[in-house]
């Protein structure tokens, strides 16, 4: 092999991405084979790795090279496919597990690249065999526009090396794998925007940010989304059923039209209108695609394929065998006759673009432009889409409801342009829109950034551009004849003010305004004392910050003194805060936090469950006869089957018609059920009562319900599946997340364990909840939920919160009602759970607390003789509750009369999240670097944790990709809603590294969440149902815990010593006061991508405050809103002396960092600022 092809390994580089692969399907003790490799770059990377390396090159100058340095290699030409087979077949007989790497060779082969299928004969059926291979990619975008210029600029090396005899494209790649027999599973390619091509070989075509080049560029992206892949890098194994179909010659055109159902169709409605098809001459042209629930419903005549629950985007984007697709959201609107007369009719001479079918009667001349603007989106099935529009522009939103698909329709409309198909309806449509008014089609253009890419440099629409501008230029001269007008009038005044003027020079001259001049300037004078004055009373104290501010940044000692003063500011407010907080207070939520790292911190598959297990729920009921109807109709309404489960409602002795109500509906309803029955008793408590329930059952898993609650459809599904993937933990329980109103204790963002949960809606491992002991019937109700959580841990068992799992909670007429009963149980409650789990001082605690109550003011009328009247229970069950705790050592947390740490926000109003609204897509954005592994992995698990429904989560590396592999074995396992991507840069820095993740997102909506961060696991939702009931807010952004963290020195584990809430973030939005001083820590803030789109990123020469000074320019004329809970956290250095040293490198960029925001505002608005 030619010298010039004597490469290194970088970290960063084809090879790095190939040694990736080798790694995925490699495994120490394995083999691998090097066809082609040169000088061997990857040797010393492959055999670090435990597995055996041999290189083959049919040039004897590298072989002999490779051998003097160590290498095992031979001679071999690659030509001569019976050798290969011999030498493959001779080394590897002996490895069960074998990978082959072909890194640029295949491009000096032949096309047919017969060596791909020989290769496979060296290896038996038992031998794991994978194929890595890399090829450069010659429709790369520099290469793409030079060649759309006519030039092709051959090369000694590179993507257009002279010596290359086949030109690969990621489609042809795929052809010639696929055709010897291999399928693809992995890719790991090498992305380099500028090639050899753009540095060797300049041209303006070739300008970046600039003319024509730079639209080119964009042109390019959108089309081929692999437009700066330098080299494909792909991973393969056998499958020779992919040779064989491609010999066979299937046409992917055997079909014209598909017609796509969505996951909510009825099934009488698809029936009705496959009879209708199936007596079609042509109905062989059309295929139906339905969820994968009508499997097995619809054989006969019509082609028909299946897409997985959640899986049509996918379908669309890669198997539809059609032309075009159809979206039938209404299967009674479509028109057999209409369809019939497409199929037969069209002409498609003219390419494959967007169909809209149209009555004859309507069918005119028309421009694209008012074929755009009349575009009717009300019949989906009217449009037939190019069939791979969707997986050529990664275009996904028809799925999202009536907004997506309207979106994702015109969108369409302008990629691949429009022609109209004259039809005949034999039934009634949906009646049209009037078309759009010129400048609502260009507003509607403009406001979506995708769809005003795909027009720029138009003549089309430049002609109507052209148009608005004229029409413009014709209002403009109205408003020069009315300015004309106004200038007329102008003069007429000066010439009044002119005599007005003249009148009052007569008036100071005369003698009475002479003798009255010293009584004016008395007067002057006191009313310049007054406003002096008031002044001084009304300044803002800020102005005095501001001034200690300044002396400070200027005295260095004395930057620590304040540091200092904060930090013990701090401390002792949480020293001196209610003497009633535990001692184990904080034990307790470090116990939370060790468990990231061992069990319930694992990263899992979450696997789907197809067999559900019976379960048991319990039903307490007393007088609850209005809540029956919502309650059985949510069970019904839900996914789990009923036919598993086993209900038993307990009535505690209501005296209204609660017992007739579940009588009637289970008279009628009970067969639907495994059993159901209703148990009539005398009232002995909610926990009493849910204990007969569960004690008559003899399910696995228990569910405890509330009667005044609603399930969302997959509440039910989603608690079992946890419970079922939790098999073999120390987990016992699994808590439903409420709504409207989120239960606000603390809970742990990564495993999501907590130290006890509310039992409102909660499902209960059997074997755990009867060897603890079950509900304590001491506790009538109250407390029952937090006394058995304590047990169940105190037993050696885990809980766990589910806020995916959620349900309708009606516990509050109104945001913090008092409830009579609740507060005297609750009372009770935490003095009986002190008295069996606390220390001596939180059982000396617990009598002070009540007692003291008897001294504050009063909660309600009458709570002071609830109080006296149970006095007597309580000294009665204090021997009781001196006892029955278990043998686990475990804390338990007191805080007053609550016992976890409270997140704020408690009367928050949460919504369920709309499955038929358009769900915006939200990128989250993590930078990091090396060695900040087990930071990311727990902040990557809480992103995963979230409840909002669609997510990017962006991984952004400085210097390198040292984290690539954790993020890509942790993507293989994220849930559904999270897509993962990894972004490897060049050291640039926290704000360069910034700038780019910005640059490389997809969402519409932008957050940051540094690698050492967590989020609870509503944070995105909550703030995105604040944007989205107001979409004139441009960022939303929430309360935060900082938490004080001692890092060990290898970054392998921490202990957090204090969780606060600095009350400088309790602050509504308000700009001048972010001039003063940041309130917002950067994981609290969600904002529009259009805030990027305006101001760009962060300033490149911060390195501190770099968040701040952005939300100054995104602030300015910007709408922000506060919400006023806590879904978040970050850390904070626990030790002083760095905490000093972070706090003077603050203070020292703050005149930086708003002087860098100041500029950059000016130049925008072009107009300076006051100053702060």
């Amino acid at each position: 092999m030619d010298k010039k092809y004597n490469f290194s390994y970088e970290p960063v580089s084809v090879y790095a991405c190939a040694v990736d692969l080798v790694r995925k399907c490699s495994s120490a003790g394995a083999i691998h084979i090097d066809l082609g490799c040169g000088y061997a770059a990857i040797a010393r990377q492959i055999e670090n790795g435990g597995v055996r390396y041999i290189g083959f090159d049919a040039n004897q100058e590298s072989v002999s090279t490779l051998q003097s340095h160590g290498v095992e290699a031979y001679e071999l030409d690659l030509r001569d496919h019976d050798a290969v087979v011999a030498q493959l077949a001779s080394l590897c007989e002996k490895y069960s597990t074998v990978t082959i790497s072909i890194l640029d060779v295949i491009e000096h082969l032949d096309y047919d690249c017969a060596l791909l299928s020989r290769i496979k004969e060296a290896f038996s059926s038992e031998q794991k065999v994978s194929l890595v291979i890399s090829v450069p990619n010659s429709s790369h975008i520099d290469v793409a526009i030079k060649l759309l210029a006519g030039d092709y600029d051959y090369l000694d090396t590179g993507l257009l090396d002279k010596t290359h005899t086949v030109v690969y494209t990621e489609k042809n790649l795929s052809e010639v794998t696929r055709k010897n027999g291999w399928r693809e599973v992995a890719a790991r390619d090498y992305h380099l925007e500028f090639s050899e091509q753009f540095s060797k070989q300049p041209s303006v075509l070739l300008n970046r940010d600039v003319g024509i080049g730079r639209d080119l560029r964009k042109l390019k992206a959108i089309l081929d989304p692999a437009s700066d892949v330098y080299q494909f890098v792909r991973a393969y194994v056998p499958d020779d059923s992919l040779a064989v179909e491609t010999q066979d010659g299937v046409s992917s055109m055997s079909v014209s039209v598909s017609l796509v159902f969505p996951q909510s169709v009825v099934e009488s409605e698809v029936s009705a209108l496959y009879v209708a098809l199936s007596g079609l001459a042509r109905s062989a042209a059309i295929e139906w695609v339905l969820p994968e629930k009508f499997v097995g419903k619809f054989d006969g005549a019509l082609t028909v394929s299946f897409y997985k629950e959640n899986g049509l985007e996918s379908f669309v984007a890669t198997s539809l065998k059609t032309r075009y697709w159809s979206f039938v959201k209404n299967p009674q609107e479509v028109c057999v006759s209409a369809l019939n007369a497409l199929i037969e009719n069209f002409d498609d001479a003219r390419g494959t673009p967007l169909l809209e079918l149209v009555e004859v009667r309507e069918v005119t001349d028309a421009s694209q432009f008012q074929m755009f603007a009349s575009l009717s989106t009300n019949a989906s099935w009217h449009l037939m889409i190019p069939a791979d529009y969707a997986g050529r522009f990664q275009d996904f939103e028809f799925a999202y409801g009536d907004e997506g698909w309207q979106g994702f329709a015109r969108r369409a409309a302008l990629a691949c342009g429009i022609s109209r198909v004259a039809v005949e309806f034999s039934k009634v449509q949906p009646v049209s829109p009037l078309p759009m008014e010129r400048a609502a089609a260009f507003s509607l253009v403009l406001s979506d950034p995708v769809a005003s890419a795909y027009i720029f440099r138009s003549d089309v629409w430049a002609g109507e551009f052209h148009a608005e501008l004229q029409q413009l230029s014709a209002r403009n001269s109205v408003v020069q004849f009315d300015n004309q007008t106004l200038e007329r009038a102008n003069a007429d005044l000066q010439l009044q003010l002119s005599d007005l003027d003249q009148q009052f020079q007569e008036i100071v001259t005369s003698k009475s305004w002479t003798l009255t001049r010293p009584l004016r300037g008395f007067r002057r004078k006191v009313s310049r004392a007054k406003d002096l004055a008031r002044a001084f009373v009304r300044r803002p104290r800020l102005t005095l910050r501001g001034v200690a501010r300044a002396i400070y940044l200027r005295i260095p000692g004395l930057k620590f003194v304040w540091s200092f003063y904060l930090y013990r500011k701090m401390r002792l407010a949480q020293i001196i805060q209610d003497k009633t907080f535990s001692a184990d207070n904080l034990l307790a939520l470090n116990a939370l936090s060790n468990n990231r790292f061992v069990e319930n911190g694992r990263a899992d598959v979450f696997k789907k469950v197809e067999d559900f297990p019976e379960i048991d729920i319990s039903v307490v009921a007393y007088n609850s006869a209005r809540w029956v109807a919502n309650f059985v109709a949510s069970l019904e309404a839900q996914n789990y089957p009923l036919s598993k489960i086993h209900l038993r409602v307990v009535d505690n002795g209501s005296s209204d018609n609660t017992v007739a109500l579940f009588e009637e509906y289970l008279s009628k309803e009970a067969g639907r059920f495994a059993s159901a029955e209703v148990i009539r008793q005398q009232n002995l408590g909610f926990g009493a009562g849910h204990d007969r329930a569960i004690r008559k059952g003899t399910a696995d898993y228990c569910l405890i319900v509330n009667l005044d609650l609603e399930f969302l459809p997959d509440s039910i599904v989603k608690a079992v599946t946890a419970a079922v993937n939790d098999q073999g933990t120390s987990a016992a329980s699994w808590e439903f997340r409420q709504i409207p109103y989120e239960h606000p204790k603390y809970y742990d963002p990564v495993t999501l364990e907590t130290n006890w949960s509310s039992h409102a809606c909660i499902l209960l491992k059997r074997e755990a909840y009867l060897r603890s002991g079950g509900y304590d019937h001491a506790i009538f109700m109250y407390g029952e939920d937090v006394e058995l959580s304590y047990r169940l841990r105190s037993f050696g068992y885990s809980l766990k919160y589910l806020p995916g799992a959620t349900v309708l909670h009606h516990t509050y007429e109104e945001a913090g009602e008092v409830k009579p009963l609740q507060f005297a149980g609750s009372v009770l409650g935490n003095t009986y759970i002190r008295l069996r789990y606390g220390s001596l001082s939180d059982r000396v605690i617990a009598f002070v607390l009540y007692a003291a109550l008897f001294i504050y003011p009063s909660q309600f009328p009458g709570s002071k003789k609830m109080l006296r009247q149970n006095v007597p229970k309580l000294l009665r069950n204090i021997p009781h509750f001196l006892k029955g705790k278990g043998p686990a050592s475990v804390k338990f947390p007191f805080r007053g009369y609550d016992y976890e740490l409270i997140r704020e926000g408690a009367f928050w109003s949460a919504e369920a999240v709309s499955e038929a609204a358009a769900i915006p897509k939200v990128t989250v954005i993590t930078r990091t670097y090396r060695g900040r592994g087990m930071f990311l992995k727990q902040a990557m698990q809480s992103v995963f944790n979230q409840t909002y429904p669609n997510i990017e989560l962006l991984v952004a590396e400085d210097g390198g990709d040292t984290q690539r592999a954790l993020v890509e074995s942790l993507a293989e396992v994220a849930p559904a809603h999270v897509s993962v991507r990894f972004l490897a840069n060049e050291k640039i820095g926290r704000s360069g590294v910034g700038n780019a993740a910005m640059a490389n997102a997809s969402g519409a909506y932008f957050m940051f969440l540094d690698d050492d961060d967590l989020l609870f696991s509503d944070h995105v939702e909550t703030l995105m149902q604040c944007l989205n009931a107001d979409t004139s807010i441009d960022a939303a952004y929430s309360l935060a815990f900082e938490v004080t963290t001692h890092v060990n020195e290898d970054k392998t584990s921490y202990v957090e010593e204090l969780f606060h809430t600095p009350a400088v973030f309790h602050q509504e939005w308000d700009y001048e006061v972010m001039r003063r001083h940041n309130f917002i820590p950067i994981q609290s803030i969600l904002f529009k991508k259009e805030l990027y789109s305006r101001w760009g990123g962060f300033d490149l020469e911060l390195d501190q405050l770099e968040d701040w000074s952005l939300w100054l320019c995104y602030g300015f004329e910007g709408n922000f809103r506060y919400v006023a809970k806590t879904t978040s956290l970050f850390r904070t250095p626990a030790d002083q002396n760095v905490r000093a040293e972070r706090h003077a490198l603050l203070h020292g960029a703050y005149d930086i960092a708003v002087a860098s925001a100041k500029g950059r505002i000016e130049a925008v608005v072009g107009k300076p600022l006051q100053p702060v």
